[in-house]
């Protein structure tokens, strides 16, 4: 890919990976990572209780 191209389809990208659209899904990803805990800590509970 020559630089031009690739300047213009990073600059593109640039405003999705820019420090405050990181910051912006800092509760979303929270969330997901609570949700997944708590399914792993069933998981284990139910395997746990069929042992």
């Amino acid at each position: 890919m020559d630089h031009d191209l690739h300047r213009v389809r990073r600059a593109a990208l640039n405003p999705f990976f820019s420090k405050r659209a990181i910051q912006s899904l800092e509760g979303m990803i929270v969330e997901k990572v609570k949700r997944l805990e708590s399914r792993l800590a069933g998981a284990i509970l139910a395997a746990r209780w069929l042992i």
